[in-house]
């Protein structure tokens, strides 16, 4: 390949992959390090027109013109490019390892571990200039063991910046968190995600992962900037962790919306909500699960980025009706976080709370109809570009079933470190 595509390739993903100023910043209005990637999928579609441009320019002397840019450390890359013939495609690792302590009230003994968190495999090629193919793949610990598991494999299609249609396995846009911060750890300000937003692998509630089809946009007026996603897809499995990523057990199909408006009168400002309707299958010889159970989640959120200061919220409501005792289970769960950044330091506070109601029976075999609520403060460190530390102290309080079925109340203070990187 000519040096002058490999150097304008590289600079136009250096530009939108880096933060602004070394930051966590991205984007005037959205300086979240995970909202990168959902810029990055409009940027890829045009990458091939801005080379083209520049070649048709003639500008022989562009390699001395953007070398002081790119010595700038604001425009080091955190991915690998490859390109062949019109094929674009960018590679970047994800990983971090991890320390925990955490002292449950007596007279169980305190707990502390050192542990291997996660790599994360994430791929993206550009194919043309509206075809886009996207993978992501995980290697990450459960009790002593590794496991490998495919998060994301979709094919997007973009008509226009108002219309694009996604196939294959992605992040539903149950909750905000779910779409900008995704598997890699160094992506999220904090070292774990909200309750409301953990994978279901990890003891999460709702569904985060979606096998479907997918349509999406980007729409202007005056009033502002309005997304919107819509997702239908292969609904939950008879048990929380069971994504029905093969096939699906009933011909009932779940259908997930989500909207998003960034007003032109507040800079920084984002507000939008979500709506998810589901059947959940029966479970073969329960009888307290014979029929299925209706699953409707509502949900909203608010953020904003003013300066140093980055601020998010958001909260869910959910109901299931289980047809088989024709009863309804009422659950919420809701968070707020804030952080504000002074150079390489960001210290940040967040408040997570999960209230859930007894004897639902989609959760209580796994446990997950319990309350719980954690308050944290920590402070993340971004020593390099593609890498930060992460402290953090929590408390709170939590609901434990011991093998009886008893109820019991526990309290809890944890301290935990994290170094997470990408490149």
């Amino acid at each position: 390949m000519p040096t002058l595509q490999v150097d304008v390739v590289l600079l136009i993903l250096a530009t939108s992959l880096s933060w602004a100023g070394g930051g966590m910043a991205q984007e005037p209005t959205e300086q979240v390090p995970g909202q990168r990637f959902e810029d990055l999928e409009k940027r890829l579609r045009h990458l091939q027109q801005e080379v083209d441009a520049l070649k048709k320019d003639g500008s022989s002397s562009l390699e001395e013109e953007d070398s002081d840019e790119l010595e700038d450390p604001t425009f080091e890359a955190l991915s690998m490019v490859a390109r062949y013939a019109q094929v674009v495609a960018t590679f970047q690792i994800f990983g971090d390892v991890g320390l925990r302590y955490q002292n449950p009230e007596d007279p169980e003994p305190s707990h502390t571990e050192f542990s291997f968190g996660s790599l994360d495999f994430f791929v993206s090629a550009q194919l043309s200039d509206r075809l886009q193919i996207l993978s992501e793949t995980i290697i990450e610990g459960e009790g002593d063991e590794l496991g490998l598991d495919q998060e994301r494999l979709w094919a997007k299609w973009v008509f226009s910046d108002g219309f694009a249609l996604k196939a294959g396995m992605g992040h539903t846009p149950m909750t905000r968190w779910n779409r900008l911060f995704h598997h890699g750890k160094w992506l999220e300000l904090t070292i774990e995600r909200p309750f409301l937003a953990l994978f279901e692998d990890d003891g999460g509630f709702v569904p985060m992962h979606y096998v479907g089809l997918e349509a999406s946009g980007r729409l202007s007026s005056s009033l502002g900037s309005l997304e919107y996603v819509g997702v239908l897809s292969n609904g939950r499995g008879p048990d929380p962790t069971d994504r029905q990523r093969v096939d699906d057990l009933n011909d009932s199909k779940a259908v997930t919306l989500q909207a998003t408006l960034a007003p032109h009168c507040c800079e920084g400002l984002q507000f939008g909500g979500s709506a998810h309707l589901d059947q959940i299958p029966g479970r073969e010889g329960d009888p307290q699960r014979a029929r299925s159970i209706r699953e409707t989640i509502l949900g909203g959120f608010i953020s904003l980025e003013k300066g140093p200061w980055t601020a998010l919220a958001e909260a869910l409501f959910l109901q299931h009706h289980d047809r088989s005792a024709d009863a309804t289970f009422h659950h919420s769960s809701a968070y707020v976080q804030v952080g504000h950044r002074l150079g390489e330091w960001t210290p940040y506070a967040r408040f997570d709370v999960r209230s859930m109601e007894r004897d639902d029976p989609f959760y209580s075999p796994e446990s997950l109809e319990l309350d719980r609520f954690e308050t944290l403060a920590g402070v993340r460190y971004d020593f390099v570009d593609n890498a930060a530390l992460k402290f953090e102290l929590g408390s709170g309080r939590f609901e434990d079933r011991d093998p009886g079925g008893r109820i019991s109340h526990r309290s809890f203070l944890s301290l935990a470190a994290q170094l997470a990187f990408a490149f």
